[in-house]
C-alpha cells in the first residue's frame, strides 16, 4: 500500500489475514483495523 502512495489511512477494512493485519499495526501504526 505504501508503494501504491498511501501515506496515513485513518481505517483499513479487510478480512483476518494475520500477516496482513501485523503489516498494517507495523506500517501504519495509526490507522483501525475493522473486519
Amino acid at each position: 500500500m505504501k508503494d501504491r502512495g498511501t501515506q496515513a489511512p485513518k481505517l483499513v477494512i479487510s478480512d483476518v489475514n494475520k500477516g496482513l493485519v501485523l503489516s498494517v499495526k507495523q506500517c501504519f501504526s495509526g490507522a483501525s483495523w475493522q473486519r
